[in-house]
């Protein structure tokens, strides 16, 4: 009774309004913004007036005029025009009508903010339902022309996220929504079907249209000829009436009578005429009506022909639409029968929700026996939007994992705590065997370089170092396939194979590792002897002892992981906790090394001086400290470089520069592991320096005791911006250091105070300094390094030179000291497009003004004079560098970057550039430097160019590579032959002769502003047009970019030559595409994706032809090719034939490829693609612009243009491109390889102890170490 009586007493929802439609459907397919009528009337009884309004969710999408009103007596109805903004539909747009009656005292600005409004009985609502004619996915999203139908669809998505359903509720749930899939998909095929026939409808049309323009104009053609004749016959009579009335005048009077006669018949004959020229412009006139009308009709067709056509266009993008729409149909029909198998099996397996539930809890519960323990809330900075979570599982392992929003990969790093120290002494560089083995497939993933294959394939990057107490294993990949990535990692650690047949070719890749001559501290690589031929004659088997090694070292305890991805939080750890962790056994063999002192107190306080073969650093200043101050500080090292690194006045490079001693000087921390690192200074002393060694070192503790009574504040201003690093990077980076570093702190950013508590370690009875000079090989009881065979005799530093370096710490040099950071930043937005400021035939000048990025100025001279000539080169280069180092106050501010037809200047970090270059210039074209400075730096010039040699292999041959394509291009080799001829006669003879003709390119950017830069193009002016009038201007001719060199067709060219100073050969082919054309650069990309890691597994892994292996592009001014390197100790001819081999195999692979691995490939292009550059990034590519003439700067159409043209290559196009340009015997293919040979292989394959290379960074380390 109680519910009959609550139902009675219900109020009705009151009727004041009526609508004449509920449904509003918007022809969003019409060009302007859609519009629909609504009229409202309204019901009440009386003269009560009664207020209404119009709401919508979307107000930016819907402009409703007008809005609100009342209806009254007088004004009963009221007509509303409701626009839809850019025809943008979508299904969860709502309009609502709302209405009110208005009391006396009420009004209707006020009436709907009042309490009476706020309450429901008191206002009508109705809500109105909205459509759109046009079935599209981009704005409508609906999957039918059913409304109802189409927004469930559109949803399905959100339906089953949102769904709680569980058990058979579930199934029925997928069931309902598969059926309402499919009647979606076949609603979409009959609506293809009935567009197809529609089209074709409309082309019909289109073609009688055409048909009918064309009869037209024949028409018009045929009256106009009517009319002509018509014009004619008019004339003939006019012409005929005038001649009779002339012969009637002329008549005799005898004849009237007869006269009288003719007159009649002429009377008769002129209204004949008359009569028949009226008939016929009466038909000229109908004639032309005709014409007009048949214009205006082709007029009308004309634009008919035109609607047609934008209808064809519009059903061909409808088309596309819906067979994209199709697709996702599909996909999600796919998705939805996958769920649904997946429920039913879920449902079959567990009979009750209850069974459900308790499973749940048992795997919560397993979960918390894997991890120990979590640590949330890390310290950071409050800039670091990072979000971070420790974990300490049940046996041991440590992990961290990253929340980084702004990462576009995802990565992992697993960090092992034994290296080198933990090998058995009868087997050095096991520990780097095994890091390389480790990569060579698992029990779950078997194929060899599996792993590797699948990170190159999806955007990826993997890679593993072995120093003395650490192994590092590190990759990052695309987020949607980190978790197969992550899983494929993982195994390595549980269950590697070690195979038999990849212990005799890894060996190999050591070997050559070896004699690639990487930097570390013992001897970490291991090779074929130490690891393969002399255990093997001792009766060793590798494997077991690999295997004795993994089992005791990689275990749970030593282990650290860091995992960084763009996921959620929770989504990273459930992906992580789901790996099988607790497969790792934990037997706790702790390293030996992580507590003990690592370094002999009595091992530092030295000098060493060693005998060199080349060296860019002959003096390197070393200092152990305590790794746990800063090695969860990312940016201390950066931090540190800066401050040593700095080149302004009082700086250590100001005070060395003035002493003629040095311009370089640079520093590392190198971390070594187990609490030790080492702060290296490398000075980059001239032979002067060397005389006073002493006295440099003695310079530096001044430096540094300058630091360390320097303010705080004035500190933290040289402190650099955190650059953005890989993921893999980043992890690798908090996977070191998790085993020393603990949880609460790992997180915490660099914090500048720590720079003091490092400076305070460098003292001199900490320190070891190496003196690097050949003269050294004279020095008596000199000591050979065991394996790279480096000489050198280590000596005690006197007591009375310690106190003098001490001293020197706590006493204040008079010019040194760091400046106080101080300038003003120019107003600027965002990074701009280069601006032309001057123009004339001596120079252009551009300017990028922002003051974000650092003060800078790249300078092109051209001087013609010196294309193809090696003397006039040397002579360049010596004028140029005597006067950086013999004039410029600041020379390390200036990089100078010389080719074939002029040389680069590139400057840097200087407040007031404009100034600086304006001064250089004015100076340099009148300098002239005596012979004692000349034969100095002439010194200094054929040093360097000798010191090409100790590049390794794979860079001379790519420096070869560039100067043979290059135009009037020379060899380090040739130049070095020339700088014998150069005297300073001769010096002094070109110097006129390089500034009777140059040209400059000049682009200056960051902190700089528009006001300096013209006084730069006054002074420049100046320094061309009045002080030197005799220098002339270049023709465009001799201004034209640089000439990529071009190989003739179906050639091969061959470059070699020998180098003594590495052991490995070098062997580097270049096929040559052609010019930058946008087609063959995609299709050159494509190639590479797909090349580039089974060249790496053919030929390294399987072959075993070296360790450095690669197959990339080379792109130079103008042109373009693929590159295939190889450096190992075979011979380059036969490593030459092996990659033909390769290529002609590759071939096959290409053929055979699915569609779906074309397809992905290119997807991988198109993100490069898209990736325009921006920001910082803008000075580069702007830069090669101007160098090369162009200066259009539209990176973003190009990228535009790319990606389109991109999306236009098919399979076959591939096919093509590599059978005509790649492929051996191909007729377009132009073929140039470069190859090095070594003339150490032979001997060293004897005695390696034999080597010369110097490998100083680990005898540094070597000599403290225990």
């Amino acid at each position: 009774m109680a519910v009959e009586s609550s139902a009675e007493q219900a109020v009705a929802p009151p009727q004041f309004i009526t609508l004449d439609q509920t449904l509003i459907c918007f022809d969003v397919e019409q060009p302007s913004d859609a519009c629909q009528e609504l009229v409202i009337g309204r019901t009440v009884a009386g003269d009560k007036p009664v207020a209404w309004r119009i709401r919508t969710n979307a107000p930016t999408r819907y402009c409703v005029c007008p809005n609100s009103g009342v209806l009254d007596c007088s004004n009963s109805v009221a007509a509303v025009v409701v626009e839809l903004i850019g025809n943008r539909y979508n299904p969860h747009h709502k309009l609502i009508v709302q209405a009110i009656e208005l009391l006396p005292d009420e009004s209707v600005k006020t009436i709907w903010r009042s309490d009476r409004a706020k309450v429901v009985e008191n206002v009508q609502t109705i809500q109105l339902e909205l459509s759109t004619t046009l079935l599209n996915l981009d704005h409508t999203q609906h999957l039918s022309t059913e409304s109802s139908s189409a927004q469930r669809s559109a949803s399905v998505t959100s339906l089953l996220e949102q769904s709680s359903t569980v058990g058979a509720e579930r199934v029925k749930e997928l069931e309902v929504l598969l059926a309402m899939l499919e009647s979606d998909t076949q609603q979409m095929k009959r609506n293809v079907e009935q567009t197809l026939r529609l089209k074709e409808v409309l082309e019909k049309n289109l073609v009688g249209r055409n048909e009918t323009k064309v009869e037209l104009k024949k028409k018009i053609a045929d009256a106009e000829v009517k009319m002509n004749a018509l014009q004619e016959k008019v004339a003939k009579q006019e012409k005929l009436a005038r001649n009779s009335e002339m012969g009637c005048e002329q008549s005799h009077p005898d004849h009237i009578n007869h006269i009288r006669r003719i007159s009649d018949v002429k009377e008769t004959s002129d209204r004949n005429s008359q009569l028949e020229s009226h008939h016929l412009l009466t038909c000229l006139i109908a004639a032309e009506n005709r014409c007009k009308h048949a214009e205006n009709e082709n007029t009308v067709l004309r634009g008919e022909n035109n609607d047609l056509k934008r209808q064809l266009e519009t059903l061909c993008r409808k088309i596309e639409n819906e067979a994209a729409l199709r697709t996702t149909l599909e996909d999600k029909l796919i998705t939805l029968k996958e769920d649904l198998d997946f429920a039913r099996k879920a449902y079959a397996s567990q009979m009750d929700e209850g069974k459900h539930k308790r499973k749940r809890r048992e795997f919560i519960m397993s979960c918390g026996n894997v991890v120990k323990k979590r640590y949330d809330n890390l310290k950071k900075s409050t800039k670091d939007a990072k979000e971070y979570r420790g974990l300490e599982l049940a046996n041991g392992m440590r992990i961290l994992l990253i929340s980084d929003p702004s990462a576009t990969k995802c990565g992992a790093a697993m960090t092992v705590a034994a290296g080198a120290s933990s090998e058995p002494e009868e087997l050095p560089g096991m520990a780097h065997f095994c890091e390389h083995m480790l990569f060579r497939g698992t029990n779950k993933y078997p194929v060899e370089n599996d792993f590797k294959r699948f990170i190159s394939q999806n955007r990826g990057y993997s890679n593993g170092s072995t120093s003395t107490f650490r192994t590092s294993y590190y990759f990052d990949i695309a987020p949607k396939h980190f978790k197969k990535a992550l899983d494929r990692f993982i195994h390595f650690f549980i269950s590697p194979l070690f195979t038999e047949s990849a212990l005799e070719r890894e060996v190999q890749a050591v070997d050559s590792d070896f004699l690639f001559g990487w930097s570390c501290d013992k001897f970490v690589w291991g090779n074929i002897e130490t690891l393969w031929n002399l255990p093997r004659s001792k009766g060793i088997d590798v494997r077991d002892e690999m295997l004795k090694f993994f089992e005791t070292n990689y275990t749970s305890y030593n282990m650290s992981l860091c995992v960084v991805a763009n996921w959620k939080m929770q989504n990273i750890e459930r992906a992580v906790l789901n790996l099988p962790f607790h497969e790792i056994p934990n037997r706790k063999a702790e390293s030996e090394h992580r507590h003990k002192q690592l370094y002999k107190p009595e091992a530092l306080g030295c000098r060493v001086d060693v005998v060199p073969v080349v060296g860019e650093y002959p003096l390197m200043v070393l200092f152990p400290v305590e790794e746990y101050t800063f090695s969860r500080c990312p940016g201390l090292e950066g931090h540190f470089r800066k401050l040593m690194g700095h080149t302004s006045k009082g700086s250590l490079i100001a005070e060395l520069t003035e002493r003629e001693w040095s311009h370089i000087v640079s520093a590392i921390i190198n971390t070594i592991g187990c609490g030790l690192s080492c702060v290296v200074i490398y000075i980059s002393v001239s032979e002067e320096g060397l005389r006073h060694v002493e006295e440099v070192v003695e310079l530096l503790f001044g430096f540094i005791g300058t630091l360390q009574r320097c303010d705080l504040k004035v500190l933290r201003k040289y402190a650099p911006a955190v650059e953005p690093k890989h993921v893999h990077e980043v992890a690798r980076g908090y996977a070191c250091h998790l085993s020393e570093v603990p949880f609460e702190d790992i997180a915490e950013s660099h914090n500048p105070e720590l720079i003091k508590k490092l400076l305070v370690q460098l003292t001199p009875d900490t320190m070891m300094y190496f003196v690097m000079a050949k003269e050294n090989a004279h020095l008596e009881e000199l000591q050979k390094e065991k394996y790279f065979g480096t000489e050198f005799k280590k000596s005690k530093l006197s007591e009375e030179l310690i106190r003098r370096f001490e001293k020197a710490l706590v006493t204040p040099v008079e010019g040194l000291g760091l400046p106080d950071l101080k300038y003003d930043k120019i107003a600027t937005k965002k990074m701009i497009r280069p601006k032309k400021m001057e123009e004339n035939e001596y120079f252009r000048l551009w300017h990028v003004e922002n003051a974000k990025y650092n003060n800078g100025m790249n300078v092109l001279l051209t001087v013609p004079s010196m294309l193809g000539d090696q003397v006039k080169q040397i002579c360049t280069r010596t004028l140029v560098e005597c006067f950086q180092y013999g004039e410029m106050e600041e020379p390390q501010k200036l990089r100078v970057k010389f080719h074939s037809r002029g040389f680069e200047l590139c400057f840097s970090y200087i407040d007031s550039i404009c100034d600086e270059f304006a001064s250089f210039m004015e100076k340099i074209v009148d300098y002239t430097p005596g012979e004692t400075a000349f034969n100095v730096t002439l010194k200094e010039v054929v040093k360097n160019l000798k010191n090409f040699e100790a590049n390794q292999p794979y860079d001379q041959s790519k420096h070869l590579l560039s100067t043979v394509l290059t135009e009037g291009g020379c060899t380090p080799f040739e130049l070095l032959e020339a700088a014998q001829t150069v005297t300073y006669a001769k010096f002094l003879e070109f110097i006129p002769q390089m500034w009777n003709a140059l040209h400059l390119e000049l682009l200056v950017y960051g902190n700089v502003a528009k006001e300096q830069v013209h006084q730069l193009a006054s002074r420049l002016s100046n320094v061309f047009m009045e002080k030197n009038a005799s220098i002339r201007a270049l023709s465009p001719q001799e201004l034209g970019p640089f000439v990529h060199l071009q190989i003739p067709a179906g050639n091969t060219l061959r470059c070699d030559h020998e180098q003594r100073i590495h052991p490995n050969s070098c062997t580097d082919v270049y096929l040559q595409i052609g010019s930058l054309d946008i087609r063959d650069t995609l299709l050159l990309d494509l190639v590479v994706k797909l090349i580039s890691e089974p060249a790496f597994d053919a030929l390294r892994t399987k072959e075993q032809l070296g360790y450095y292996v690669k197959a990339l592009t080379h792109r130079s001014d103008g042109g373009q090719g693929l590159r295939c390197v190889v450096q190992g100790g075979h011979d380059p001819n036969y490593v030459e034939e092996r990659i033909d081999v390769f290529l002609e195999n590759f071939q096959k692979i290409i053929r055979s490829l699915s569609d779906g691995e074309f397809y992905r490939t290119r997807s991988l292009v198109s993100r490069e693609v898209r990736s325009a550059p921006s920001g910082s990034r803008l000075v580069e590519p702007c830069w090669k612009e101007i160098k090369n003439g162009q200066c259009r700067f539209h990176f973003e159409k190009v990228a535009m243009k790319g990606e389109k043209e991109l999306k236009k290559l098919t399979k076959e196009d591939l096919i093509e491109f590599y059978g005509t340009k790649i492929a051996p015997g191909a007729e377009q293919r132009r073929k140039l390889s470069v190859r090095l040979y070594s003339t150490q292989r032979a001997n060293e394959a004897k005695n390696i102890g034999e080597e010369k290379a110097t490998n100083v960074d680990s005898l540094m380390e070597r000599l403290i170490i225990q």
